[in-house]
């Protein structure tokens, strides 16, 4: 996931974006402020900053040097635990007070500068405690800035510079630190020699970026030479640091392949650096990712490649901030998907199964809003629109263009826009040159349409030479290109790619006399559709997409007490991020279940003769003290989840890794740590006709 702050220049110092945290307002007109003309900016920015950090006590001591051009009042806004204590303009003494606000904290000069250039060099100072360690969910919505022993934390746009956005920044930036507590930021690095306590680390970064994070921690610092020939490091926990290897032999490989792909990598140098925190942050040249994880395979295997991937789209090519988010559905395309891809062509398909199942799941309520709209994932909702929906949309036009095309136009579109801001039409204007055919349509039908295509294969007439095909959309018409499988008697079978563009259509497809067995619609999942209930299996996800209050937990007959009651609290806060209802659940009442029901082993097999729908259980691990199994009474009902839990701490430890299965049907669990885990199959499909 890409992180950072988007700066903006206001008219008024309360009307930032609450994404912000520290910007710098100048006040641009005389009808506002009485000044006697407009305050500038140029439109990348050179920060000259002096930075001191004691993770010990938790404080941040700054000095920012920046120029601009004009004579308003200044006016900034800091974290509201960090003051300013001196603010000077040209040299003099700057008086500034606070104005209002709590976060960002607002201040502003009390008087007008004069007309010209000017040199603005601020002081200021304060405690970043950073709170509690948030859950993800917490970290989604914004993380505040810390420094403490086990990690530092300054992101961009969250308040620990004052920064005149809108532009985009260059910068210097001078660290001293205890010497173990290592320093990352993006751009060239050099350290030296440390004097005293301090370790002295200095950044620079000459290409325009978004915004200045500045990151620490207790690192273990590990080099690697590189196929690629970018300069490689980890920055890690000492726990985590025998991960170096596999994860910087990750990074190459991935830096490597994406500029063949799509032009030069950006940035002097990439990082592997572990966070304290549960994220999964890029930043230019940087891959932040939860130390916790780092030993799992998906990382370098999927996650990592992720982050690498941003250092093109979001961090090399940025997204313009009066845009909709372009860059998480190209990168969850062209890493995610197309290393699947690498992998097999069963490993693509089910991810892409996956996705619209995820989308069928979280918009059960109604259609999903315009993918333009998105801006950043918040949810679990906002991520099956700005990361999967977006990654379809990228396949399709890949299968609509063809691969050169396709390939061509994303080169074209890195290579004008690298270290710039970039829009949605501006994707579509190079792919549109790079292939010669108009897209408009195309953009306009996947950007701006809420929801997504509902289609049916109303009747199939198979006849001596063709077959007679029947197909209709639920919707107002999509223009589709729908892949068809005909699968003969003798074994073989043909697949043909029908244009779809009414609400209903006929369509012959030859079968050579061949005796036709069974019709399967877009048996790869290559066109973007909202699911049939059938389609989608009872998953994990039904829970945790819930909106309408479906947040409770019933504790069967033996598993009651204070210690079951305290148990099901916590998997509650881990599972929904807020306490659930925890009740008594009678076993006779068979109509009416909570989202989640605490039962014996015995029970659980007893009970999911009424949700299984005749799927049978898995062979548990033996070793196993928790399982789970979620069912439904029907095939469109919601879902339930059947906990299995041996005592009250094994049910208490699956609050943290149940949120990241929502996918699988079933699990077995040891202590917290998975022992297997399954995905049900699907029983039928309004797109399959079979003999």
């Amino acid at each position: 996931m890409r992180s950072l702050g988007r700066l903006i220049l206001a008219l008024l110092p309360g009307s930032n974006r609450s994404l912000l945290s520290a910007a710098v307002f100048l006040t641009a007109t005389a009808a506002v402020t009485g000044a006697p003309g407009p305050t500038r900016l140029p439109s990348s920015l050179h920060h000259d900053l002096t930075v001191h950090l004691d993770p010990a006590s938790m404080r941040l001591e700054a000095i920012d040097r920046f120029r601009a051009e004009g004579s308003a009042p200044l006016a900034f806004s800091l974290h509201p635990a960090l003051r300013p204590s001196k603010v000077r303009v040209d040299g003099k003494p700057y008086p500034v007070q606070r104005t209002h606000g709590d976060d960002p904290a607002s201040w502003r000069g009390q008087e007008s500068m004069d007309p010209g250039r000017h040199e603005v060099w601020i002081r200021y100072s304060g405690r970043l405690p950073g709170g509690d360690d948030p859950d993800f969910r917490r970290i989604l919505q914004g993380v505040p800035p810390r420094v403490t022993t086990d990690g530092t934390f300054l992101g961009a746009g969250t308040g620990w510079i004052p920064d005149p956005g809108p532009a985009l920044v260059t910068y210097r930036l001078k660290v001293t630190a205890p010497p173990e507590h290592q320093v990352v930021a993006p751009g060239r690095r050099k350290t030296r020699p440390a004097k005293g306590n301090g370790a002295v680390t200095v950044f620079t970064q000459a290409e325009p970026v978004e915004g200045i994070t500045l990151l620490g921690g207790p690192y273990k610092h590990r080099e690697a030479r590189a196929a690629s020939g970018v300069p490689l490091s980890a920055f890690l926990h000492p726990e985590a640091v025998q991960r170096s290897q596999a994860l910087l032999e990750s990074a190459d490989r991935a830096l490597a392949l994406f500029a063949k792909r799509y032009g030069p990598y950006p940035h002097p140098r990439f990082s592997v650096v572990s966070s304290p925190l549960a994220t999964g942050f890029g930043y230019p040249g940087i891959a932040y990712l939860d130390r916790r994880i780092l030993h799992l395979p998906f990382v370098p295997r999927v996650s990592l490649p992720h982050e690498v991937l941003h250092n093109w789209w979001g961090n090399g090519v940025m997204v313009a901030p009066a845009s909709g988010n372009w860059a998480e559905g190209l990168t969850t395309f062209g890493a995610d998907h197309q290393l699947r891809a690498q992998r097999s062509r069963e490993a693509a398909r089910s991810r892409r199964r996956q996705w619209l199942e995820d989308f069928a799941t979280y918009h059960r309520e109604g259609p999903a809003p315009a993918l333009r709209d998105f801006r950043a994932r918040v949810d679990g909702a906002s991520r099956t629109l700005g990361y999967n929906k977006a990654a379809f949309m990228w396949l399709m036009l890949r299968d609509h263009l063809g691969p050169g095309p396709f390939r061509e136009g994303l080169r074209n579109f890195y290579r004008r826009h690298r270290h710039r801001y970039a829009a949605w039409e501006d994707l579509r204007r190079t792919l549109e040159e790079a292939s010669g055919r108009e897209l408009e349509w195309f953009f306009h039908q996947w950007l701006d349409r809420p929801g997504s295509p509902r289609l049916r294969l109303d009747r199939v007439e198979p006849g001596p030479e063709t077959v007679k095909l029947t197909l209709s959309q639920q919707t107002e018409p999509y223009r589709l290109q729908l892949p068809v499988r005909l699968v003969f008697g003798d074994g073989g079978s043909r697949t043909k790619t029908l244009k779809l563009t009414r609400k209903a259509q006929e369509f012959r497809v030859a079968t050579d006399a061949r005796k036709l067995l069974r019709v399967q619609v877009d048996p790869d999942y290559r066109v973007f559709r909202r699911l049939a209930p059938a389609e989608v299996p009872p998953r994990l996800a039904g829970i945790l997409a819930t909106v309408d209050g479906r947040v409770g937990i019933g504790l069967g007959p033996d598993r009651r007490g204070k210690e079951w009651h305290s148990a099901a609290v916590r998997l509650g806060q881990g599972l929904w991020g807020k306490a659930p209802s925890v009740g008594m659940w009678d076993p006779q009442d068979l109509n009416d279940f909570p989202a989640v029901v605490v039962v014996s082993r015995d029970r659980l097999e007893a009970l999911w003769k009424h949700l299984g729908a005749g799927r049978d259980l898995p062979e548990w691990p033996p070793e196993a003290d928790a399982r789970v199994a979620v069912g439904s009474l029907s095939m469109d009902g919601p879902a339930i989840v059947l906990v299995a839990a041996e005592d009250p701490q094994a049910l208490e430890v699956l609050g943290r890794p149940l949120p990241h299965y929502g996918s699988y049907g079933w699990l077995a669990f040891r202590a917290g740590q998975r022992l297997a885990r399954g995905r049900w199959s699907i029983t039928s499909s309004p797109l399959i006709w079979q003999r």
